[in-house]
């Protein structure tokens, strides 16, 4: 069985990711320019790793978004509802 909380949860995972990629989007950026810069500490292998990191975060993303619909659709199928059925939770618990 799938719990109303468990589909909150799930939520908040992807939230988290969407914040973490937006935070690896701009240190990408920062290590690139630093990179660019003469006499910076910064190489082009330290900008390739954070961009690596980037593509991993973005991954997961996808991967814990489909886990999210995923969740919502066999919560909706638990309560006897159509999984095509458009439906928010109110996720003012988190």
């Amino acid at each position: 069985t799938v719990g109303f909380l468990n589909v909150l949860q799930q939520y908040q995972v992807v939230e988290n990711d969407r914040k973490i990629l937006a935070a690896y989007q701009g240190i990408f950026k920062a290590f690139k320019q630093m990179a660019s810069g003469a006499g910076s500490g910064v190489s082009q292998l330290n900008v390739d790793q954070i961009g690596q990191s980037l593509q991993q975060q973005r991954l997961s993303l996808i991967a814990s978004t489909l886990a999210l619909r995923n969740l919502l659709d066999q919560y909706k199928i638990q309560l006897g509802l159509p999984p095509d059925l458009p439906l928010v939770p109110d996720r003012e618990l988190i």
